[in-house]
């Protein structure tokens, strides 16, 4: 096995063994699994430091694999976070900026590249803004849409039976025992953490008054979103809400389990690159945001977990920022095929050193504002005319206290505003259907549309 990242025991620094990729890396007959967790933040994961036992399954596999610190979105929204999450391009270069947008079909995506890689391709969605209908399933031999067994009967409030993790997990392991002798991309997105926080019996209560509940802070109920609005009152207690946010962690984390135990059983599981990250993360209570995500660029609904494994690479913990537009080249090196010409943004985390080296920086956008990340600081420029301001986010990773260093922040601030010029938005000709009814009646449950 070569040494992916090696985590030095007493000082705690890293050294690397990355090069070019050693062919003896490259695991050309490897099935690839990306499981997305919707709206799941880093810092709610045990693997990063959270003090709740929310995810024992992702904890336990995280030891296998490479743990990206520091990772981030480039627009903390599933459709356009995704959308170039899949296809390793700015959002101004994939034309979805937007809900309700088409994916353009010029877009090369990671299931189109693997199938003319020779895979087999499923899709399992949870999430109706990943619709075959806004063409996400570009690429994919079967596409599965959770929210299409839906019963008529049931109501929106239902909306955890309608396609919870415990509904699709049983779907997916059917597909992986009809497909294991042959090589597959598999790509299974969970919502489950995303709003509204339902989630099912035992999980609602796990969390509700354990040694970190206080329930001494109130929020406006008028202040949450549309869909977290499931109470009457007026006021709405802020750690219960977050009590049933980990409970919603801890049911995916255990259809994660499920999941990874089923390759385990099929001996799938050392022939398999598995890559475990999320969309976007989550606001609790930071920054003036209840319970939303895609409004602000700080970490609470920019960092994401990425853990990566592959059965050829040694596990360890990266601390240097990466960008979700790394994985489809990290996805393509590890299986050793060729990229050249894709012209992808990100970059093959199996390329990077950090023996005095600095990884790209890393943007990201909401609405006309931008953030970069570059190594232990970040820049939030607001839109418009409002100051920009600076964090050192590894020692402030609530980034409440701003830094005063006027040279840096002009410096990053020239870098935004040069990577807006070199990324012009381009205009999206896919054309713009009518919602179908079934789209528009989940898109209304989850808050998307009034």
């Amino acid at each position: 096995m070569v040494p992916l990242l090696m985590v030095a025991a007493v000082c705690g620094c890293m050294e690397s063994a990355l090069g070019p990729v050693a062919q003896d890396i490259a695991c050309k007959d490897c099935n690839i699994i990306v499981l997305t967790i919707d709206a799941l933040r880093a810092d709610h994961v045990g693997a990063y430091g959270y003090r709740r036992n929310t995810t024992p399954n992702i904890d336990e596999f995280s030891k296998k694999g490479v743990i990206f610190k520091y990772a981030f979105v480039q627009w903390p929204r599933t459709s356009q976070s995704m959308a170039s999450m899949l296809s390793g391009k700015y959002p101004s270069e994939t034309g979805v900026r937007g809900l309700k947008t088409r994916v353009p079909a010029d877009n090369l995506m990671l299931a189109e590249m693997l199938k003319g890689a020779g895979y087999r391709t499923g899709g399992f969605v949870t999430n109706p803004n990943l619709a075959s209908f806004f063409g996400f399933d570009q690429g994919f031999d079967e596409y599965h849409e959770e929210w299409k067994k839906k019963n008529k009967d049931q109501k929106w409030t239902d909306i955890q039976n309608w396609y919870s993790a415990s509904s699709v997990t049983p779907d997916v392991v059917d597909w992986v025992r009809k497909n294991k002798d042959t090589k597959f991309f598999l790509w299974v997105h969970y919502i489950d953490p995303h709003a509204p926080f339902t989630p099912p019996k035992p999980y609602r209560s796990r969390f509700v008054w354990d040694r970190y509940y206080q329930g001494d802070k109130l929020v406006p109920t008028n202040r949450l979103e549309l869909y977290n609005r499931l109470n009457k009152s007026k006021m709405t207690e802020v750690d219960y809400m977050v009590s049933q946010y980990d409970g919603e962690i801890a049911y995916a984390d255990d259809n994660v389990g499920v999941l990874l135990r089923e390759l385990n059983e099929q001996g799938l599981l050392e022939k398999s690159i598995i890559i475990i990250t999320a969309d976007h993360g989550e606001s609790m209570d930071e920054h003036g945001e209840y319970f939303k995500h895609g409004y602000k660029l700080y970490n609470p609904t920019l960092r994401i977990p990425l853990i990566i494994f592959n059965p050829r690479v040694k596990g360890g913990v990266f601390e240097e920022p990466v960008s979700a537009l790394d994985i489809v080249p990290t996805v393509l090196d590890s299986i050793g095929a060729g990229n050249s010409g894709i012209g992808f943004e990100g970059q093959s985390l199996l390329q990077l050193r950090s023996e005095g080296g600095h990884t790209p920086q890393v943007f990201s956008e909401v609405d006309g504002a931008y953030s970069v990340v570059d190594g232990v600081y970040k820049l939030v420029l607001p839109k418009k005319s409002k100051r920009p301001l600076l964090f050192k986010y590894t020692e402030d990773p609530g980034e409440s206290n701003p830094v005063n260093d006027s040279i840096l922040i002009e410096r990053l601030t020239n870098e935004i505003e040069e990577h807006v010029r070199n990324h012009p938005v381009r205009k999206n000709n896919a054309p713009q259907e009518s919602l179908s009814p079934d789209i528009e009646e989940q898109l209304r449950t989850l808050g998307y549309i009034n």
